[in-house]
């Protein structure tokens, strides 16, 4: 505590705890969490926590995760995604907003989006990421960019006969019996 990791006022994270410090005395630390309620931490749990002071910059980094299909050209949806994020008054223009490739995930190339925003609180926070993921969006769509869903593939192996799909209407077969492992004559009724 005699280091002054925040003050009254700074959006901080101590711990499992996270809100803005409204009160600093010798027993305790106070802060109103994001949920309105009052937290009373004594310095001796503060003191033995991980500090995340999120207000001592001045401004914060921001990051949004977006899957783009594997047919798409990365190289164009990163432009398409910096061109957006370059347009959004919501961040800050310096430092820059970048785009980058970060993994291969089961359905996407998931890119990263990473902003800037100025005098950081949980609303600027939340509006900046409402705005980048909105906007973004939209670029893809107009660009024609899929953002896909999680998808499997099924195979069947072709040494154990693969599988069929048997679609009920055209079997002639009643529901039931088209899911029943034995025929409607082995069955024990």
């Amino acid at each position: 505590m005699l280091s002054r990791p925040f003050a009254i006022g700074d959006w901080v994270r101590i711990g499992d705890h996270e809100g803005f410090i409204t009160e600093i005395t010798i027993n305790n630390v106070r802060l109103r969490n994001l949920d309105g309620e009052h937290v009373v931490l004594p310095n001796e749990a503060v003191n033995n926590r991980t500090i995340i002071n999120r207000s001592i910059e001045g401004k914060l980094r921001l990051r949004v995760e977006v899957g783009i299909d594997y047919h798409v050209d990365p190289d164009h949806a990163e432009a398409v995604a910096l061109e957006a994020l370059t347009e959004l008054e919501e961040i800050m223009s310096q430092p820059a907003p970048q785009v980058l490739l970060v993994r291969f995930d089961d359905s996407a190339v998931i890119l990263e989006l990473r902003f800037w925003v100025d005098k950081p609180t949980p609303q600027r926070k939340w509006r900046a990421t409402q705005v980048v993921i909105h906007d973004v969006k939209a670029a893809f769509r107009r660009e024609g960019i899929k953002i896909p869903f999680p998808q499997r593939e099924l195979m069947g192996r072709k040494e154990t006969g693969g599988f069929r799909v048997v679609d009920d209407e055209l079997s002639g077969q009643p529901e039931a019996d088209s899911y029943s492992p034995t025929s409607s004559t082995d069955r024990s009724e």
